[in-house]
């Protein structure tokens, strides 16, 4: 299974998901050195190259995929191409060569449920190699599995996975906010949780997955923004929704796309159009959703369901003949009480051979959480349980934070011991110094000295006391799913992106991501002063 290699792209170091194979298969891999598997030239369709050293990573967003091979010289008689997220037991391989070529030899071998290598040896000039990852277009229903909005829960995420696996689901369609802030090590945590899946993952990105250089780490370990492939007689449509709008470029896409109307659709997209609850957690524009719904109900239109996340609930109603599911609650905070849909879940869905589509949203248990923190500094590491952070000497106040779009929220009153405290207990912080505060969910934030200590630095006025909250509006974890939580009190009871902008020091908070929400780091276990 692939866990942990680096490789650099962009300018950023991507810490890629290793190869940890077990020995017997490390054997039969042949050797390579990097240098002259550069001489290979690798175009593939339907996959995006992940950076490996000895072999050639590939990572599919779709049940079949094409790779066009082109050997330079000083290219390696014989090489591995390693296919993630194909659906091994299905596996089909045809290889053609430039006409008036040798033919390569290809040898395919199966490291587990979703993972394939091919054996190349020989051949000359271009290879073109095709592999098919699907039964055949065939009889037969369509069940597969779609979740939501884990927003980095990935325990939650996990047993969700492991129900799956259990399922008749032939692969599962995750629908954005897989990452809290869109961070690369989010994203390789995600990755990395989806080892437990024994099936493949396709996915839509979500706004949360965009944040900061997130786009791009879509794209680079993903997918494409927006696509679509063919499956068993039905057409899946995934949709880029992540700043919650489409566009018109899309919009025309997709009109062209369903214009084809010769087999049976299925949409994916994060932000629905339209908020079932009519409070507005939809598309930015009412005009685009407008368009949009009517381009899928359309006369002669040949979509048979919809599917969106953004809404941490389980809402499903059929409108014009199309099943229209929100599932988004795949491990984030939920906007409900479960009477109305705001438990975790994921849905199983089925697509029988006359079209229909039937969904069954499947409860989720979360795993307990530890309510512990872990601080570590000059002095050591130190663990602090419910009771100790309790007793010790704690403060309160009203304050609520800014987000990006300028809204306002988190609005209530905190308790809570100032982080100044924790710090000491670990020996402290100097001017320079760094302090990590880390989430459950993989999120990280670094905080500098003035934010720690405010008052001396002259901070205070804008950001208050800076605390760890253990409580909100009398509520402490784990009913309280936020907790524990960096809070700011500032005087006036509000921290606004001004407020952040005058408290982050250079290359932390707003330097990096403008809203004032950023710095409130939720579900808090980790606090790590840096020298």
């Amino acid at each position: 299974m692939l866990k942990g290699l680096i490789a650099a792209r962009g300018g950023t170091v991507l810490r890629v998901l290793g190869l940890l194979l077990c020995c017997c298969c490390l054997s039969l891999l042949p050797a390579c050195s990097p240098d002259a598997l550069k001489q290979v030239e690798v175009n593939p369709a339907g996959a995006v190259r992940l950076p490996a050293e000895e072999y050639i990573l590939l990572r599919a967003y779709r049940p079949d995929i094409s790779i066009e091979l082109n050997r330079l010289d000083g290219a390696p008689a014989r090489f591995t191409v390693m296919v993630q997220n194909m659906a091994a037991e299905y596996a089909q391989v045809t290889l053609s060569a430039t006409p008036g070529r040798q033919e390569a030899s290809v040898t395919r071998r199966i490291i587990s449920d979703t993972e394939i290598a091919l054996d190349i040896e020989g051949g000359e000039g271009k290879q073109i190699i095709e592999l098919f990852t699907r039964p055949a277009d065939t009889g037969g229903p369509v069940t597969f599995a779609v979740v939501g909005d884990s927003q980095g829960r990935n325990d939650t995420l996990a047993v969700a996975l492991d129900q799956i696996n259990q399922s008749e689901a032939a692969f599962l369609i995750h629908l954005g906010d897989f990452t809290p802030s869109g961070q690369e090590g989010e994203y390789l945590a995600f990755l990395e949780t989806l080892q437990h899946l024994a099936i493949p993952c396709y996915t839509v990105p979500g706004n949360h997955d965009i944040k900061g250089n997130g786009a791009m780490l879509y794209q680079n370990l993903l997918a494409p923004s927006f696509h679509y492939f063919d499956y068993r007689g039905l057409r899946l449509v995934f949709l880029d929704s992540s700043t919650l709008e489409l566009g018109e470029a899309q919009l025309a896409w997709l009109e062209d796309l369903l214009a084809q109307g010769d087999r049976g659709v299925l949409l994916f997209q994060h932000a629905p159009p339209v908020d079932p609850r009519g409070k507005g957690h939809a598309l930015l524009d009412p005009g685009e959703a407008q368009r949009f719904l009517a381009l899928a109900a359309g006369a002669g239109s040949a979509v048979k369901g919809m599917f969106f996340g953004h809404i941490h609930i389980y809402h499903a109603q059929v409108e014009d003949g199309i099943a229209c599911v929100i599932s988004g609650g795949g491990g984030a905070s939920l906007y409900a009480p479960p009477d109305e849909g705001g438990y975790h879940h994921y849905t199983l869905v089925t697509v029988t051979e006359e079209g229909s589509v039937r969904v069954e949203p499947c409860p989720v248990e979360p795993p307990a959480r530890s309510l512990d923190i872990s601080c570590y500094g000059r002095k050591g590491e130190l663990e602090i349980t419910a009771a100790e952070l309790e007793a010790m000497s704690v403060i309160s106040g009203q304050s609520c934070f800014q987000n990006i779009y300028g809204n306002f929220r988190g609005e209530g009153t905190y308790r809570g011991v100032p982080v100044s405290r924790l710090v000491e207990a670990v020996g402290g912080m100097e001017p320079g110094d760094q302090l990590l505060v880390y989430s459950g969910d993989g999120y990280v934030q670094a905080y500098a000295y003035e934010n720690v200590y405010p008052r001396e630095a002259g901070w205070y006025g804008y950001q208050g006391d800076m605390i760890l909250a253990i409580e909100y509006n009398g509520t402490t974890p784990p009913e309280w799913e936020d907790g524990y939580r960096i809070v700011f009190l500032p005087e006036d009871g509000v921290y606004d992106n001004s407020d952040c902008e005058h408290s982050s020091a250079p290359g932390q908070g707003w330097h990096l991501y403008q809203s004032a929400g950023s710095r409130w780091v939720r579900m808090v276990t980790r606090l790590e002063v840096l020298p």
